[in-house]
C-alpha cells in the first residue's frame, strides 16, 4: 500500500508538472502571438497613413465626402456632356485638399478610362512651388500631356513652341472625345508672373467649344481670388469649395476624435479577427479617456489639422511597438503623450492661447480704453474750435 501511494503521488505529480508546463507554453505562445500581432498591425497602420492617398479602407470624413461627390459631378459632366469647368479649393494646410483631389481623380480615371492604352481622361499636376515660372510650366504641360496620351515630346521646344502644342493639343484632344483635368497646387504661386499668361491661356481655352477640360486650382489663401489680373479673373467660373477645419469641441464624424480613430482603427476583416476587435476596442477606450479627451481639445484651440493628427497616430505607432508587445492595443498615455508633444513644439503660442487669455482680454480691455480715450479727446477739441 505505501509503494502503491508512491505511485499515484509520483504520477499526480508528474501530471502537475505537466499541466504546469502547458500552461507556461501557453503563455509564452499567447507572448510570441501578441509580439506578432502588433508588428503585423504597426506595418498595415504605419503604411496606411503614409500612403493615406492610396488607402482604400481609409474612409473621408463627411465633409470631404460631399467635396469629393461634387467633384466628382464635375469631372463626368466634362467627360460625358463636354461640360468645360473652373473652379477653387481653399482651406487651410493640411486639412484635406490634396487628399480628396487624388481621390476623385482615382474615381474619374477608374470609371471612364476602359483601356489604360487609350485614356479618356488625363490629369495634368502643376505645383506653385516647383512650375511658378511659365516657361518651366508649359513644358511641364507639354509632357505631361504626351506622357499620358502617348504623343511624341520635344525637349528643345521654345516656350512659344510649347505654348502652340498646348493650344493644338487640346484641340486634338477634344475631337477624339478627350477630357484633360489640369490640377493646379499653390496656385497663389502663379500670380505672381507679370501677365499671368499660364492662367490666361488656361481659362481662355475652356471659353471655345473645341476643349474639353477642367481646371481645378487649390489654395491656402481664402482671397487667392483677388490676386488673378482683371482679364483672368473674368474668365473665371467664381466657384469655390471651402474645406472647414475639424470640430474643436464638437463630437461627430469631423472631430479630431474622430479623425484619430479612423486612422488607428483596424479594419474588420483584419486578421487575426479576435486580437483585431479587441485592439479595436482599446482605442475607442483611449480615445474616451479624461485626459486624452483634454489634450485633443487644446489641440483644436491651436488648430490641429489631419496632417497633424497622422503624424499623433504615427508616434502613438512607435510608442506601442517600444512597449514590447506585452499589450495589445494602444494605452491612453500613449495618445495622451503624443498629443503633448505635437503641443510642446507650438512654444509661447499655446502658452499664450490657453492659459493667458485673462492676459489677452486685459490687453484688449486697455487698447479699447486707449481707443475710447482717444476719441473723446477729439470730440473735445473740436468741440474747442480746433480742425477736425
Amino acid at each position: 500500500p505505501e509503494f502503491m501511494m508512491d505511485v499515484v503521488s509520483s504520477s499526480k505529480r508528474q501530471r502537475l508538472l505537466d499541466s504546469i508546463g502547458q500552461e507556461r507554453h501557453q503563455q509564452q505562445t499567447a507572448v510570441l502571438s501578441a509580439i506578432q500581432f502588433r508588428d503585423v498591425a504597426v506595418s498595415f497602420l504605419s503604411s496606411r497613413i503614409l500612403n493615406v492617398q492610396s488607402a482604400k479602407d481609409l474612409k473621408l470624413r463627411p465633409s470631404l465626402q460631399k467635396t469629393h461627390d461634387d467633384l466628382l459631378v464635375v469631372l463626368n459632366n466634362a467627360v460625358q456632356l463636354k461640360h468645360n469647368a473652373s473652379l477653387l479649393v481653399v482651406g487651410e494646410p493640411g486639412i484635406g485638399k490634396t487628399l480628396v483631389l487624388e481621390r476623385v481623380l482615382q474615381a474619374a480615371t477608374e470609371q471612364h478610362n476602359q483601356d489604360p492604352a487609350n485614356p479618356t481622361i488625363g490629369a495634368v499636376h502643376l505645383s506653385g512651388m516647383l512650375h511658378c515660372d511659365e516657361r518651366t510650366a508649359f513644358q511641364e504641360i507639354a509632357h505631361q500631356l504626351c506622357s499620358i496620351f502617348n504623343i511624341p515630346f520635344s525637349r528643345t521646344a521654345t516656350f512659344d513652341d510649347n505654348l502652340s502644342f498646348f493650344k493644338e493639343v487640346l484641340t486634338e484632344l477634344q475631337r477624339a472625345f478627350k477630357t484633360v483635368v489640369f490640377v493646379i497646387d499653390q496656385l497663389e504661386a502663379f500670380m505672381k508672373a507679370a501677365k499671368q499668361t499660364l492662367l490666361y491661356n488656361m481659362l481662355d481655352a475652356l471659353q471655345h467649344s473645341q476643349v474639353q477640360a477642367v481646371v481645378l486650382g487649390v489654395s491656402c489663401y481664402f482671397d487667392v481670388q483677388d490676386m488673378m489680373e482683371k482679364r483672368v479673373r473674368s474668365r473665371f467660373s467664381n466657384r469655390k469649395i471651402f474645406l472647414p477645419g475639424l470640430a474643436a469641441h464638437k463630437a461627430g464624424d469631423n472631430s479630431a476624435a474622430a479623425v484619430l480613430l479612423s486612422l488607428l482603427i483596424l479594419p474588420d476583416d483584419f486578421q487575426p479577427l479576435n486580437r483585431a476587435k479587441q485592439h479595436n476596442i482599446c482605442i475607442h477606450r483611449a480615445l474616451d479617456n479624461a485626459d486624452v479627451k483634454a489634450a485633443l481639445q487644446d489641440a483644436c484651440a491651436v488648430g490641429v489639422t489631419p496632417r497633424d493628427l497622422a503624424g499623433m497616430a504615427l508616434s502613438c505607432l512607435v510608442a506601442w511597438e517600444a512597449s514590447g508587445g506585452q499589450q495589445l492595443g494602444l494605452l491612453p498615455q500613449y495618445l495622451q503623450t503624443a498629443i503633448r508633444q505635437w503641443l510642446a513644439g507650438f512654444g509661447s503660442r499655446v502658452s499664450t492661447v490657453l492659459h493667458n487669455g485673462t492676459q489677452r482680454y486685459r490687453t484688449i480691455g486697455v487698447m479699447a480704453c486707449t481707443l475710447v480715450g482717444s476719441v473723446a479727446m477729439c470730440m473735445k477739441w473740436r468741440n474747442l474750435g480746433g480742425s477736425s
